[in-house]
């Protein structure tokens, strides 16, 4: 995900809780953060950094390339969150396998001593034990709702019951902090799934930025329904759909 395509959406609706964040700093004595708190110019513009993990617990900044790849323990993690923290950047965290990694997460979040806001990128599935957890660490969640069908979660994902944790975790992510939810657009999936999820949206959330992706590019060497790109036809039809159904995108 670029982060710049997302910074207005997330600025907006964090911008409150990173005054509010500000204040505690204060508070607490820590001088890197004293800011006027009255003062808008002050909160602009807001910046971030992105904590990524692969498959073992590896982070890095976008910000600082001189990080990229390199395998942290959670006491480093923590001091990279705290410096991020007192540069006034929001701490963009995108857990990857979030059954393995929360822990390290919540782990590091719980030595820092500086406060920021922590935005979660996932795809939204993941249990109810997790989800409990994330409600007292996460200030804005970033959900890639990715498909409806279950015949498509197995076949393209591997995960069958992918819709019906997604449905229960982005319920829970509108009602315990700020929402961002994307879905991206992929070719020969319209009914399937596409369609489903705009009409899911459109019943069933209130409080959310809805984003709409179409830029899908197929892997090199895919050969299956989703090797090519989606039409203009396609994309035509989704947008139609999403008017008709009073789904503001």
């Amino acid at each position: 995900m670029k982060l710049e395509r997302y910074e207005k959406i997330i600025k907006g609706r964090i911008k409150a809780r990173f005054a509010k964040t500000l204040r505690k700093s204060t508070d607490s004595g820590t001088s890197a953060m004293i800011l006027n708190n009255d003062n808008d110019d002050a909160l602009k513009p807001l910046r971030t950094a992105r904590l990524s993990f692969q498959e073992s617990v590896m982070q890095y900044s976008h910000l600082e390339k001189q990080n990229k790849g390199k395998l942290w323990a959670t006491k480093q993690t923590a001091k990279w969150i705290e410096n991020m923290a007192r540069e006034r950047k929001g701490i963009i965290i995108n857990p990857g396998n979030i059954e393995k990694n929360l822990g390290h997460v919540i782990s590091a979040l719980s030595m820092v001593k500086a406060s920021t806001p922590i935005i979660l990128e996932t795809d939204g599935y993941y249990s109810e034990d997790i989800a409990r957890q994330l409600n007292n660490i996460v200030d804005v969640h970033i959900m890639n709702f990715k498909y409806m069908s279950s015949d498509c979660a197995e076949f393209l994902g591997k995960t069958p019951d992918y819709a019906d944790y997604a449905k229960k975790n982005i319920l829970a992510a509108e009602k315990h902090g700020d929402l961002v939810l994307r879905h991206q657009i992929l070719p020969s999936h319209i009914e399937c799934d596409t369609k489903p999820i705009l009409e899911w949206v459109k019943q069933n959330l209130s409080k959310y930025n809805f984003q709409l992706c179409a830029e899908f590019t197929p892997r090199i060497g895919m050969e299956n329904e989703i090797s090519r790109r989606i039409t203009i036809s396609e994309y035509n039809d989704v947008m139609k759909h999403a008017r008709n159904i009073g789904l503001e995108i």
